[in-house]
Order: structure tokens, then C-alpha cells, then sequence
């Protein structure tokens, strides 16, 4: 029960960063933002390690600390930059359900390199994902800056996370404790998202909206501590779905918080819940393989 509570807080953590995330990027540049927002959550998850897994943070190999570093740079760094770039064209509303098709995206990669083999709810699953997929990128998108582009960023972000999801499971299982190595992914995701000196001096301009990037950042920290921690309480097979809920409370909070800048359609709730259903079906599908 404890690891279900958890997911659906990790959920809710990830469904209200992108909120966050639209409004600081009025100000800021995606790429100064991505590494604020990943800066923080380094801080955060930095805290936590130590406070809890100090030991086996000090005492990590160069094999292991190389390992994380390359998870971190694929799923915090490359992965939080096209993410902000598509909530940037094409809002958080539309960006989080086309990111959270990782499941399809994985579901080729898990065969090829793992040898797993595609069952038919997963066939079924995959296909309601690329359903969803065709109602949100072909609707009327009102306000958007780049709808082509914006898209095709936040399906660099799944595969990115798609990609990163086989080297966690292995980086998890056999090398650090979850807890232990978040840090060292997340410090390695910050330094590749450093801008570059004209960027940096920039952002004293923006004044106290970098906050909201800030909390962007703790919130998607604090999501990943606690997905993490409720994939050693419970299964991955009911984890894994329940962590992919947090489109619908973005989609929720734009309708509610951000209709000056975004419009929640229902082609798009249609098509985001196709693809967190298709995700759910998928994941279910590889696990019953």
C-alpha cells in the first residue's frame, strides 16, 4: 500500500512541474531552464543521499560513478532539454502525454537488447499509444509556437527516457542503491546543461520568476525520489503505470492555472488518455511476457 501511495505522489510531483515549467519559460530561455530545473533537483536528491545513503554514495566505483553519469546525461540532461523545448513550442498540455509514450518507444529497444519477446497486449497497447499520439499532434493546437517542432522534441525526450530505462535497470540492480545514485546522474546531466555565458548573464533579468523553474525542479526531483522508493516497496507491473498519471494532472492544472497561455481541447484529453492507457497496456503486456 505505502508503494502505491508513493508512485501516485511521485505522479502528482510530475504532473505539476510542467505547470511550473510553462510559466518560468515567459522569461528564460529551455536550455537555461533545463539546467536550473535539473540543478535543483541535483541539490535535492544530493541532500537525500547523503542524509540516507552516505556510505554507498562515498564508495562508488569509477565503473559505477560512469555508469550513472552516461544514465544521467541520457535521461536528466539530453531528456529534461528536449522536454523543455517541447513544453516551450507547444505547451506542458501537449508535451507531457506525447513524453510519456516511453513505453512504446522502449518497447522495440527492451527487444532488440534484452531479448524480450512482444506479446499481444503489448502490441494491442502499443498501437492505442500511437492512436493517442495521432489525436494530440493532428488537433488544433491554439497558441502554439511551433507544433512540428514541438512535438518531435517531446519524442526525443520518450526515447531519451526510453533509452535511459535500460541502463537504470541495470545500474539499479547490480551497482547503487536508487537513492545513491540519482546524485551522481543528475550532477552529470547539470554540467552538459550549462549555458553558455551570454545565457547565464541573461538570467538575473528574469528576477524571482526563476522561482518557478526552481520549483519545476524540486517538484520533478521529488518525483523521481519517490517513484524510485515505490519500485522497492511494490511491483513494477502496477509502479510502473501509476507513475505515468502525471499528463492528467498537467492537462488538469493547464485547463485550471494556464488558460491564458494553453487551451485544453477534448481531442486532446481523448488522445492523452489513450496514450496513458496504451502505456498501462504496454507495460502490463511486457510483464506478462
Amino acid at each position: 500500500m505505502l508503494g502505491i501511495v508513493l508512485v501516485l505522489l511521485a505522479s502528482l510531483a510530475w504532473g505539476v512541474a510542467p505547470l511550473f515549467s510553462r510559466k518560468g519559460l515567459q522569461y528564460i530561455s529551455p536550455r537555461a531552464g533545463s539546467f536550473i530545473a535539473v540543478g535543483s533537483a541535483f541539490l535535492l536528491s544530493a541532500l537525500v543521499g547523503l542524509v540516507f545513503h552516505w556510505r554507498e554514495l562515498l564508495s562508488l566505483s569509477l565503473f559505477a560513478i560512469g555508469w550513472f553519469a552516461l544514465t544521467g546525461i541520457v535521461s536528466n540532461g539530453l531528456a529534461n532539454y528536449f522536454y523543455y523545448r517541447g513544453i516551450h513550442l507547444v505547451g506542458a498540455s501537449r508535451a507531457s502525454p506525447v513524453a510519456a509514450s516511453t513505453p512504446l518507444l522502449a518497447l522495440p529497444l527492451a527487444a532488440i537488447f534484452l531479448g524480450e519477446v512482444i506479446t499481444i497486449p503489448a502490441a494491442a497497447g502499443a498501437l492505442g499509444v500511437v492512436l493517442g499520439l495521432y489525436l494530440i499532434t493532428s488537433g488544433e493546437a491554439p497558441g502554439v509556437k511551433s507544433k512540428k517542432r514541438g512535438y518531435i522534441f517531446a519524442l526525443l525526450a520518450a526515447l531519451c527516457w526510453s533509452a535511459a530505462n535500460l541502463l537504470i535497470r541495470r545500474g539499479v540492480t547490480t551497482l547503487a542503491p536508487p537513492l545513491a545514485s540519482a546524485p551522481i546522474s543528475l550532477f552529470f546531466a547539470s554540467l552538459i546543461l550549462i549555458p553558455p555565458p551570454e545565457t547565464l548573464s541573461s538570467l538575473p533579468k528574469a528576477g524571482r520568476k526563476l522561482w518557478l523553474i526552481v520549483v519545476a525542479g524540486l517538484c520533478s526531483g521529488s518525483g523521481t525520489l519517490l517513484f524510485y522508493s515505490a519500485m522497492s516497496l511494490a511491483p513494477v507491473v502496477i509502479v510502473s503505470p501509476l507513475g505515468n498519471l502525471g499528463p492528467l494532472v498537467t492537462i488538469l492544472g493547464s485547463h485550471l492555472f494556464l488558460r491564458r497561455l494553453e487551451k485544453v481541447t477534448p481531442r486532446l484529453v481523448g488522445g492523452a488518455l489513450l496514450v496513458l492507457a496504451g502505456a498501462a497496456t504496454v507495460t502490463i503486456g511486457r510483464a506478462l511476457g
